[in-house]
């Protein structure tokens, strides 16, 4: 339930994945591999001033569309439902879009140039080192990067952003704007940003079918509404995998988990509990459980964690719902998905 897990997954390769490999010793490529074409710069919309080329639209469009394919088949677009899944498939492009370009924009806001001398500096030395694990292979990294519908300029657009990500948490918590005094953080845990819940899930990947997962949480609500004892039926039929190993439950430190959850757990008194909340994991009933001061002494290094975290995160999330991208002319000549594909 925590917030990288999306109801359709976008490929990101982190920079571990490449800087781990060892050294080649194939032949060195040119570095002419590693220029954008004039196609690649094409800026294809714009956000919030800033120029998104087509080699991003590019990038997040066909690591959705790898998963929509994976998800609906070849042709989704065009089938019965064709119309509702063009229209999530368009709408999580955009939104991964703007959540690329949120974080050079807040930068700018707090008065960090994501183009500075120093930013660009830390980016070249890190592109350094990726190249260097492949020997200087330029052709091989190209080809390894490619696979996951990149080219160079948006791995180092994504470089940044990882930079740039660590520089703006140091921002904010240089200036108090995200807390770490200890006292202060423990009011925190004590107040109501911090929430207790147990999650009573019916998995979307149980083997069964949709229709056969709804009509069980439906009956369990039922059991529960004429006074069934949630533990038990929590132990007879939960399927949270999380829940098996951390029979305490979920600690809510806001920004850390999909919205939806988020919102559901916030909105429940203590021993309250919740209506069906369906999301990609599954069908879920919660109750919302009194937090004990044991478990927040013993889990305070990582709930500490969470709240930063987290804190940072619903900041961004702020900055991305208030974003404003607009397609340019240019966009419906290069438009990923488009009705006829099969």
């Amino acid at each position: 339930m925590r917030t990288s897990i999306r109801k359709i997954c976008l490929v990101l390769v982190s920079l571990m994945l490449l800087s781990s490999l060892p050294a080649l010793s194939s032949c060195k490529g040119s570095e002419d591999l590693l220029l954008s074409s004039d196609t690649d710069l094409t800026v294809v919309m714009k956000a919030d001033g800033y120029d998104v080329p087509y080699e991003i639209y590019r990038y997040v469009a066909e690591s959705y569309r790898n998963q929509y394919r994976d998800n609906y088949g070849p042709g989704f677009q065009n089938g019965e439902n064709g119309d509702a899944i063009l229209e999530e498939f368009e709408n999580d492009v955009e939104s991964m879009i703007k959540k690329l370009y949120t974080t050079p924009l807040v930068c700018r806001d707090y008065g960090l140039d994501p183009d500075s001398e120093v930013i660009v500096t830390q980016v070249d030395f890190a592109m350094d080192d990726i190249y260097a694990s492949y020997d200087y292979d330029y052709r091989k990294y190209m080809e390894d990067i490619e696979e996951y519908n990149m080219n160079d300029s948006v791995y180092r657009f994504l470089t940044r952003n990882d930079i740039l990500a660590q520089e703006l948490m140091e921002i904010f918590i240089s200036r108090g704007i995200i807390k770490t005094d200890e006292t202060e953080i423990r009011e925190v845990f004590g107040s109501d940003k911090v929430v207790r819940i147990k999650n009573l899930l019916i998995s979307a990947t149980n083997g069964k079918s949709d229709e056969e997962n709804r009509k069980l949480a439906e009956e369990l609500l039922a059991k529960l509404e004429a006074g069934a004892d949630f533990e038990s039926l929590l132990k007879q039929y939960g399927e949270d995998l999380y829940m098996f190993n951390n029979p305490d439950g979920y600690y809510i430190v806001g920004g850390n988990f999909i919205e939806e959850f988020e919102d559901l757990a916030y909105s429940l008194e203590v021993g309250e509990t919740s209506g069906i909340l369906e999301t990609a994991s599954g069908y879920s009933i919660m109750k919302r459980y009194e937090k004990e001061q044991t478990y927040l002494d013993e889990h305070y290094e990582e709930l500490r964690k969470m709240y930063i975290t987290g804190t940072y995160n619903l900041m961004l999330a702020d900055a991305m719902n208030n974003m404003v991208l607009e397609k340019t002319e240019e966009f419906s000549r290069y438009q990923i998905l488009k009705r006829a594909e099969k």
